[in-house]
């Protein structure tokens, strides 16, 4: 299984584009990350100097084309990450330099280079955007990513290797999405109702080292806030999500992940070593876990496991019986939830995306307003050089706000005023607030019937590629649990008794 995600690589600030392409190669064919670099391939460029290949042919370009566009893409990047166990290194390289080479179809030079410093394999896949023949230049479109998720799938068919299952697609979503994230990302997603808040908060410290390589403390701090974490300092170092209702502190998680060990890494003066997702084991929801313990405890302790276990699943029968729902009922209604669950954060996506586009456009406005005078007395000059290259930033955003607005094709070419901008901003973010304040609690719902729908299943003996068990015996199944939850409280009524005669 390939999991595939394409990332335009635009110029950093404070950087210039050589220094840009430079890092982000560098990065890729880093010799510890690569083995010595034996597993880095190529084709058109030489990848120890792909960074001045790429930038001399745009320079090409943009001098044959006549133009020079701000935040230009530089170069695209695919990330391809492979199923833990799957494939050897030197598979995955050819891999990625078949899948790169059918995708690209010899037009545009490329650098695959294989990382094995984590516990998935994955290809950084580096690529020019323009063409060899500088007749065109390689964009990303809406689709591209579909485009790329289903080749990849193709080649990892090709080569016997798993893809992804309508079993993920229903539990996940849109595959196309899905194939987008690498696979720890997928993997999160995947058991998101079984991790518990330090696991997940480990694995995303793991992501943030591995992928952000954060240089200072600082921007790993940032890293975690635009994940959704908040951290605060007492008397330690506190780390809450937006969706929890408790934080973790950082020492409570274990080794390798304290706040000093954390700098360690940062520093450099440490290794990090991530989260083993290949080996990472669950222990299934409240009942196995307590079932488990009793059965290595004896005495008293053992006896209060499994009064507590009786206490989780009556909680369970309760719930079932009181929303007169059957195991299949269950599993129906978490699948409406989350179908509204989805509707909602389309929705608040979607409001997201608007709200950026009417902010463009107020600033726009305000930039057409503001410059409108200078660029009047440009063209009376009969558009000088001179005055161009005294006014020259004026002069720019006044014709990028020209720009914007025949991309939004007003009515009789009038530009919708400052005053309904504004009042459409606040009704996106209303619109935007009122999904969020639904689409949150509903995720602690799913969340409590997914734990009563495991406990369900684990009880009834239902494994995920069985059918169901037939009512009636799933009304014997529950009779008996009753009776064992009766049998233990007579129990403890006895005992009761018994104490009070002794007295």
């Amino acid at each position: 299984m390939a999991t595939t995600r394409i990332i335009p690589m635009h110029i950093n600030k404070g950087k210039t584009i050589a220094q840009c392409l430079t890092d982000r190669i560098d990065y890729a064919t880093n010799p510890d990350k690569t083995n010595g670099g034996e597993l880095i391939s190529s084709f058109g460029c030489d990848y120890h100097t792909a960074d001045a290949e790429f930038l001399l042919r745009k320079k090409q370009y943009n001098e044959l084309k006549q133009r020079n566009i701000r935040n230009e893409i530089i170069a695209y990047q695919i990330r391809q990450s492979f199923k833990p166990g799957e494939v050897t290194p030197e598979e995955a390289n050819k891999i990625g330099y078949e899948f790169a080479s059918r995708l690209l179809k010899g037009n545009h030079a490329f650098i695959v280079a294989t990382h094995v410093n984590t516990n998935c394999i994955h290809n950084h896949i580096i690529y020019s955007p323009i063409r060899f023949d500088l007749s065109r230049k390689w964009k990303d479109v809406r689709r591209s990513h579909k485009d790329i998720a289903r080749l990849s799938d193709l080649v990892c068919i090709e080569h016997n290797l798993s893809v992804v299952t309508k079993q993920q697609e229903s539990k996940i979503g849109n595959v196309a999405s899905l194939q987008r994230r690498s696979y720890r990302d997928m993997f999160i997603e995947e058991n998101r109702f079984r991790l518990s808040h330090r696991d997940f908060l480990k694995i995303e410290i793991d992501n943030i080292l591995d992928s952000v390589k954060p240089k200072t403390y600082e921007e790993f701090v940032a890293a975690l806030s635009e994940r959704g974490f908040e951290i605060t300092s007492n008397r330690y170092v506190s780390v809450k999500h937006k969706n929890w209702k408790q934080g973790v502190t950082f020492y409570s998680l274990g080794n390798g992940y304290s706040e000093q060990e954390i700098k360690d890494v940062i520093a450099g003066r440490k290794t990090h070593e991530p989260v083993d997702l290949l080996n990472f084991e669950f222990v299934p929801q409240l009942l196995s876990v307590l079932e488990e313990k009793a059965k290595n405890s004896s005495g008293a302790y053992a006896q209060k496991l499994r009064s507590e276990s009786l206490k989780q699943l009556s909680q369970t029968v309760l719930y079932i019986q009181q929303n007169n729902l059957s195991v299949e009922g269950l599993g129906n209604l978490i699948s409406e939830k989350t179908a509204r669950r989805d509707e909602l954060k389309a929705s608040i996506d979607s409001a997201d995306e608007e709200i950026k586009k009417y902010e463009n456009l107020k600033s726009n406005i305000i930039a057409y307003s503001k410059h409108s005078k200078v660029y009047a007395e440009y063209k009376n000059s009969g558009f000088s050089k001179a005055y161009y290259t005294e006014h020259k930033t004026e002069i720019e955003e006044f014709k990028a706000a020209k720009r914007c607005f025949d991309q939004w094709d007003f009515p009789d070419h009038k530009v919708t005023p400052l005053k309904e901008v504004n009042k459409e901003i606040e009704r996106l973010k209303q619109e935007r607030s009122a999904a969020k304040d639904e689409y949150y609690p509903l995720m602690d719902e799913i969340k409590k019937m997914m734990i009563h729908y495991e406990n369900i299943k684990l009880t009834l003996g239902i494994k995920d590629d069985q059918q169901e068990p037939e009512e009636s015996e799933r009304k014997s199944v529950l009779e008996k649990l009753r009776r064992n939850k009766e049998n233990v409280d007579d129990r403890k009524t006895e005992k009761s008794k018994n104490h009070g005669m002794e007295l």
